[in-house]
């Protein structure tokens, strides 16, 4: 019987971010991912993607989400990638792979990180928990962030800590994964007017619905937000997320200049934006 592999996810409508994740894979993780499945909804260039398998095995998968059109006109659904939804599909798939670890590609990886598959393997399903001693930035979060108004029809807990789904790593341990998939395009077309982060809210949610044990990753270890004046130079990965990027950030494209060594790396191979 041949082993399960374990994959990284990603999914961009640019594809020099994704190129830039799997160098940065390549050169601080490099043997941790069998592949990388890459979601997308326009075509990635036959160049581009011949450059993405020269750095790693890579599937491809052209995307689209089993949600009405109706949707992606609502204001909050407007501020994303209908690639935002991909992170259901992890569900899925995890008949053919061990593991699966989910990664938004506004990050910059420092140091390993096989630590995170290890926290899957132990409950089926890690991610970074926003209480006090897991959180990414300078405050905690809830789930009620989440939310416009509460859902009807349950009383969830929006008051409990919010699960961030920047980062998730999954495993084949999980056992309610052939229901996921499904539950979570339900709850979204459900929920479309009230959800603030639909994906997110729709994920934390899921976590209570199926009583999922949940393995917190570290924020301050794996997904160190760079707040002004924050020191995330320990950390093994720095995530950008929110408006501040490292590339329209100069404060973060100063600080982080690896950020640009891999962009520059990218550009070299005559990779396209």
């Amino acid at each position: 019987m041949n082993k399960k592999k374990n994959a990284v996810m990603l999914a961009d409508t640019r594809p020099s971010l994704v190129g830039m994740m799997l160098l940065q894979l390549q050169e601080t993780n490099k043997g941790l991912f069998d592949e990388a499945i890459i979601y997308y909804i326009d075509e990635i260039p036959e160049s581009n993607r011949n450059l993405m398998s020269s750095i790693m095995p890579c599937r491809f998968i052209k995307y689209s989400p089993p949600l009405p059109d109706r949707l992606f006109d609502l204001p909050r659904f407007k501020r994303f990638s209908k690639l935002m939804f991909v992170r259901y599909e992890m569900f899925s798939l995890l008949d053919e792979y061990e593991t699966i670890t989910w990664m938004d590609t506004d990050i910059l990886i420092q140091n390993n990180i096989a630590g995170m598959l290890d926290l899957a393997r132990i409950t089926g399903y890690s991610m970074v928990r926003e209480d006090p001693k897991n959180k990414t930035s300078k405050n905690t979060d809830y789930m009620k962030t989440c939310f416009i108004e509460p859902p009807e029809g349950k009383e969830y807990n929006l008051q409990s800590y919010l699960f961030h789904s920047g980062l998730i790593a999954v495993s084949d341990k999980l056992e309610e994964r052939k229901e996921l998939t499904k539950y979570c395009y339900d709850k979204t077309v459900e929920w479309a007017e009230i959800l603030n982060l639909p994906d997110q809210g729709v994920l934390n949610a899921m976590i209570q619905d199926f009583d999922i044990s949940v393995s917190p990753i570290r924020g301050s270890d794996y997904c160190c937000y760079p707040y002004y004046g924050r020191d995330c130079s320990n950390a093994a990965i720095i995530h950008a997320w929110g408006s501040n990027k490292f590339w329209n950030d100069w404060y973060l494209y100063e600080l982080y200049p690896a950020w640009q060594e891999y962009h520059n790396k990218w550009w070299s191979m005559e990779g396209s934006h």
